[in-house]
């Protein structure tokens, strides 16, 4: 028996409209944590940091995906080079992770 979710079965380009990566966050930062700086934009679909497998450490970067492309319009305008990530960066990305 094969479950699809919905994200599996959007296409890729309505998808990468609404995925954010973000750039240099503090390694504590946990996908809870990044996923609640972004709420207050929108609402998140998923957030997630990205792990060292060996290590187990954060890569220090992670993805957000939001519901709506304005909300991500909204989050890359507040959220770009904010104090709580110094230097930081958040754009949208053309990827299917």
């Amino acid at each position: 028996k094969v479950l699809a979710s919905s994200a599996v079965m959007e296409a890729p380009e309505e998808l990468a409209t609404r995925k954010l990566y973000v750039g240099n966050i503090p390694r504590t930062v946990t996908n809870d944590e990044l996923s609640a700086m972004f709420a207050a934009h929108g609402t998140v679909v998923r957030a997630e940091v990205m792990y060292d497998k060996y290590s187990g450490r954060s890569r220090r970067f992670g993805f957000v995906t939001m519901s709506t492309a304005e909300e991500v319009a909204a989050a890359i305008e507040s959220l770009n080079d904010t104090v709580s990530f110094i230097p930081s960066f958040v754009w949208s990305c053309l990827c299917t992770q």
